[in-house]
C-alpha cells in the first residue's frame, strides 16, 4: 500500500525542474547554490549543491524539486550563492548566472 500513496503523493505534488545555466568565463569556483520559489502563498528554498561543491561555468546545473503543496503559481525566484571559505580551497566572491530555467510537471516554463 506505501509504494501506491507514494506514487499518488507524487502525482499531486508541485515538482519542478530546475536548470542554472552559468556564464561563461569565469572557470570554476567552491561553493553552495540555493534557489527559492516565490509564490502569494508560501515561500520555500532548496539546495543546488552543497557548501563543499566545485562549481564550473561550462557544467549546467540542474536537479528536481518537490515543493510544498501551497507553492504553486511560482511569481519570482531568487537564487543565493554562498563561497566556500575553506583551508586550501575558498570560492569565488562573486558568481555570475545567464540564464534559470524553471519547468513544472505539467511542462510549463
Amino acid at each position: 500500500m506505501f509504494p501506491f500513496f507514494f506514487l499518488f503523493h507524487l502525482k499531486k505534488a508541485n515538482q519542478y525542474k530546475i536548470q542554472v545555466i552559468n556564464s561563461q568565463g569565469q572557470s570554476s569556483t567552491w561553493g553552495k547554490l540555493e534557489i527559492t520559489f516565490l509564490s502569494k502563498d508560501k515561500n520555500e528554498t532548496f539546495q543546488l549543491t552543497s557548501e563543499s561543491d566545485e562549481i564550473q561555468d561550462k557544467n549546467l546545473i540542474q536537479g528536481l524539486m518537490v515543493a510544498h503543496p501551497l507553492v504553486r503559481n511560482i511569481t519570482n525566484t531568487i537564487i543565493k550563492y554562498t563561497k566556500y571559505r575553506g583551508w586550501i580551497y575558498s570560492g569565488r566572491e562573486f558568481w555570475a548566472i545567464d540564464k534559470i530555467a524553471l519547468t513544472d510537471s505539467e511542462g510549463e516554463k
